[in-house]
């Protein structure tokens, strides 16, 4: 590269120098590896690329062959780096110690269990940064071309940017500039303007310069919505699970790539929705749009929903069934879906009761629920029949004869006393809007056999043994019922107390005005289901917003949204018909997952962002299990479409119960206009009916309006144009600077390119003459012109010519074209099979 002729025993001061050059790119790639500290107690990689460089250089000034030159540094830096690593690497137990990792590691290929990694990712880093010198040293040495020298740091830092947060691009430029004087001194006697030499300092600011302007598109312009290339979507799938099983040997290292995080907290309160935003999430593999769930809520508290009690998990081996009670429903059907990860989650997706996973999971289980028995007063919260038909008799004992005479008689029927609480101003739960009076929180017995009190363990979320991190994908099996409207109005309400213990529970203090709305709403229905309808229908016509207002101290939340503020997100709507259904009797909880997304045809795949996260009620139906409802206007939430809920447009304009009336029930009394506004429901509200549209065709819908930036064809024309412009503006940089050396020299040195096109190719040891003996032999037609050239070419570049015009090369316009003719007319004849002579 830098034609060196010093070829002694000792380095030339400016050997020395060109190996600092060198070093300036390695530096800056050794120091982005080392900011990422991915593996504690390595030694200094910046001391390792640049102090190796002169023993390379002694390595590839040698007469050793390439073939032997780089598996020889290639041995050289693994034993480095082992004995470095052992030396310096956290943990790594010395030479011994670190042996015994990598033979786990070695041992543990194919398997997805267990952290690993570590050990072996510091000796990998450390014997790459050791080769990045030599390579580069290898390429200053060995090729003419300056640019392929700084390669092989490029190429390191390049796959090391892709592990990391964007944070870290700006090593990227910072390599670029770098790179600029070792390319400056290469090229010092071309580069000039208007006949002058441009100096180094002049060469850097051109770079940073050039490096600015490329900035600035590159800045502004938007990233594609989808792949780039149509032909990779085909590769896409076998790349992803390459780097997912390439990831699983690494799980020790962290991961430092600035991946978006979700998962649904044990508690979730009113918070507001999370930022909708059009970063993707993950990708779903189904042949049907669903809901996406990930988490199901019991509990709710007035602010928000928690989990009662601590949560209970029981480990599920990879594919084996979760524990279930779908097997004695109705009308159900099992759902795979295949998901692949873009953002960090320890929360499993799957369509309805989850069956099974592909990979090792916790089962969260909803823990065993406890009941209120309040010792005064009237029954505030939920108690189940049996307790309810003895409540006079047991609070009786409770207060005459305390707690071993309750224990005794909350036994017979199958109950167990957990603990008393004698709660005050002091002690009253957080925004309760009176203290609570004196109860006893009691339980189902637990030794009690399942005939006489059937106790079901019910899963509310799949969770990764440990934080799940791209790449990743697995699959999942759940169970979602078929059932039809006509078939769940025929149910009745026979609930099992596995599920009326569980989800018909409500705040001591919930609000009476909610229960007198949904009493009114419900009036005229005489079944759940058509009770549920009546509530959804009247929920679609408040207005969704992303800016909730937060309710008074001691207000109740769902109050605040149905009565006061009347808007809310999707979270809101659900709690609000699961609170008001649970306060008729008819169990309810809430769902929270995503909306399905929007449908990429070519790759056939739900693509889910930020933006389509979502909550919606789910009811019991006997027999038949849980059903999703949609109270939330599917209008703000597009991609429900799909599923068959079409926007209500102008439809609903006004609230189907008068403002007025919304004043009386505050006040907690009946409004006599409720009856006719009830009446008219089915004509405010139009039935939602399934789209007749594929979902292909309403992928633009979340999609971005056409956005002619993010379609693929545009960068496909890009593609192609760069494909042209590229090998065009090659060609003419090499040709403008053989033309710097003289015609003569452009056209021999094309005619030995297209000879070797036409089968006579230049041998190493061939003289130009010898070159034109073997040419003309091949071609005699043109001998004569190619003798022209080689005298030309001989004389402009050894004799005493230097380049300078004369008769033969003046001549050689009006030869060259007929030679060049029968040169590619031969090449293309050697691209087409010929017969043989005897028509074989």
């Amino acid at each position: 590269m830098f034609d060196f002729s010093v070829r002694g025993k000792l380095l030339s001061l400016r050997e020395v120098f060109v190996l600092l050059l060198l070093g300036l790119p390695l530096l800056v790639t050794a120091s982005a590896i080392e900011a990422a500290d991915w593996v504690e107690g390595l030694p200094s990689l910046k001391v390792l690329a640049l102090v190796p460089l002169v023993m390379w250089a002694y390595l590839a000034r040698s007469p050793v062959s390439g073939r032997v030159g780089h598996p020889l540094a290639f041995l050289i830096g693994l034993i480095v780096a082992f004995i470095l690593g052992s030396l310096t690497i956290s943990g790594s137990g010395g030479l011994g110690g670190l042996a015994g990792k990598l033979g786990s590691w070695f041992g543990a290929i194919g398997s997805s269990g267990g952290d690993r990694g570590t050990g072996m990712t510091g000796v990998f880093l450390i014997a790459v940064t050791l080769w990045m010198g030599h390579a580069s040293v290898w390429l200053a040495y060995r090729k003419p071309l300056a640019l392929l020298a700084a390669l092989p740091g490029l190429g390191v830092l390049l796959v090391s940017l892709t592990f990391l947060p964007t944070d870290f691009y700006w090593y990227f430029f910072m390599y670029l500039l770098a790179s600029a004087p070792g390319i400056a001194y290469r090229y010092k006697a071309r580069w000039s303007v208007r006949g002058q030499r441009v100096p180094i300092a002049g060469t850097l600011v051109a770079a940073v310069a050039l490096m600015g302007i490329a900035l600035v598109p590159a800045w502004r312009t938007p990233p594609p919505a989808g792949v780039v290339i149509p032909l990779a979507t085909q590769f896409e799938e076998p790349w992803y699970s390459f780097q997912e099983d390439w990831s699983d040997l690494f799980r020790g290292v962290p991961d430092r790539k600035d991946w978006p995080f979700f998962s649904p907290p044990h508690d979730l309160p009113f918070t507001g929705p999370i930022n909708p935003d059009d970063q993707t999430l993950f990708v779903v593999k189904s042949t049907e749009p669903h809901r996406w769930r990930m988490r199901v809520y019991d509990t709710y508290t007035g602010s928000g929903w928690e989990g009662e009690g601590p949560v209970e998990e029981v480990v599920n081996a990879e594919g084996t069934p979760l524990p279930q009670y779908v097997d004695d429903l109705q009308t159900r059907t099992d759902v795979e879906i295949s998901v692949r990860m873009y953002s960090k989650s320890s929360t499993l997706i799957s369509v309805g009761e989850p069956l099974s996973a592909s990979i090792e999971s916790n089962v969260e289980i909803s823990p065993q629920p406890s009941f209120k028995l309040y010792m005064e007063g009237p029954q505030l919260s939920y108690l189940p029949p049996e307790l309810m038909e003895h409540r006079d008799g047991l609070t009786s004992t409770l207060r005459a004869g305390g707690e071993i005479e309750s224990s005794a008689s909350l036994g017979v029927l199958g109950f167990e006393v957990s603990r008393r609480v004698y709660p005050d101003a002091d002690t009253a739960e957080q925004g309760a809007n009176v203290p609570e009076p004196p109860y006893m929180e009691i339980k189902r017995d637990s030794l009690a056999n399942d005939e006489q009190q059937p106790v079901s363990s019910l899963p509310t979320a799949l969770l990764g043994q440990r934080l799940l991190v791209p790449p990743r994908q697995y699959s999942t099996v759940g169970s979602i019922s078929t059932a039809g409207a006509d078939t769940l109005r025929r149910t009745g309400e026979d609930y099992p107390a596995s599920i009326t213990d569980r989800y018909l529970q409500l705040p001591h203090d919930f609000p009476e005005t909610v229960k007198g709305l949904a009493r009114e709403l419900t009036q005229d229905e005489d079944n759940p289901y058509d009770m549920a309808e009546a509530i959804r229908r009247y929920l679609l016509s408040l207005t969704y917003s992303l800016n909730v207002e937060i309710p008074p101290p001691g207000q109740d939340w769902v109050e605040h949204f149905l009565l006061v503020h009347r808007k809310g997100y999707c979270q809101n709507y659900a709690s609000a018909m699961i609170t008001m259904l649970r306060s008729l009797g008819i169990p309810a909880r809430l769902a929270v997952g995503f909306a399905p997304g929007v449908w990429d045809q070519s790759r056939e795949v739900w693509e889910v962002q930020a933006r389509h996260y979502h909550a919606w009620p789910e009811v019991y139906f006997p027999d038949y299990g849980w059903i999703e409802f949609e109270p939330t206007p599917a209008d703000v939430q597009p991609s429900l479409e799909y599923m068959g809920f079409r926007p209500q447009g102008d439809l609903v304009t006004t609230s189907p119960i008068p403002d007025a009336c919304i004043d009386i029930i505050l006040a907690g009394e009946i409004c006599e206009d409720m009856e006719a506004s009830a009446d008219n429901l089915e004509d405010i509200f139009e039935d939602l009916v399934p789209p007749e549209d594929d979902p292909s065709d309403l992928a633009g819908s979340d999609g971005g309006g056409g956005n002619i930036l993010a379609s693929p064809w545009l960068y496909v024309i890009v593609g192609l144009v760069l494909a042209l412009v590229v090998p065009v503006g090659t060609v003419s940089y090499i040709r403008r600077g053989l033309l710097h050396l003289g015609y003569p020299t452009y056209t021999y040195a094309l005619m030995c390119f297209m000879g070797r096109l036409a089968g006579v190719g230049l041998r190493s040891q061939d003289t130009p003459w010898e070159y034109s003996s073997r040419l003309g032999q091949a071609f005699p037609e043109h001998a004569e012109t190619i003798t022209h050239i080689t005298r030309s070419f001989v004389n402009t570049r050894y004799g005493p010519f230097k380049g300078g015009p004369t008769d033969e090369t003046e001549g050689l316009n009006l030869s060259w074209p007929g030679l060049r003719s029968a040169l590619l007319r031969h090449a293309l004849q050697r691209l087409v099979p010929r017969r043989s002579a005897d028509g074989g």
